[in-house]
């Protein structure tokens, strides 16, 4: 083989193997992106969940001690539909 033949191959086969290696990173990275967004707005919609619970529980609560159930719990329940919504 002759030497610039040598030269190429040994400076391109270290190349393509590294450019190889970054774009498994590169790929690696935009997929832990997106699972760390998923998991943000995973996190949204349970805090918002717990929200909408703890509404209702309250008007319930509402409800019971003064005898009477008025719109507070039409209010928490809309709330709560609201929530999963969107």
């Amino acid at each position: 083989m002759s030497p610039a033949i040598q030269l190429i191959s040994s400076i391109g086969i270290p190349a393509l193997i590294s450019g190889l290696i970054i774009l498994s990173l590169n790929r690696k990275d935009r997929k832990d992106e997106v699972r760390a967004a998923t998991a943000r707005e995973e996190s949204v919609v349970i805090i918002k969940s717990i929200q909408a619970v703890w509404h209702l529980a309250e008007a319930t609560a509402i409800g019971h001690q003064k005898g009477l159930f008025n719109g507070n719990i039409d209010e928490a329940l809309d709330y709560y539909h609201r929530s999963f919504a969107g």
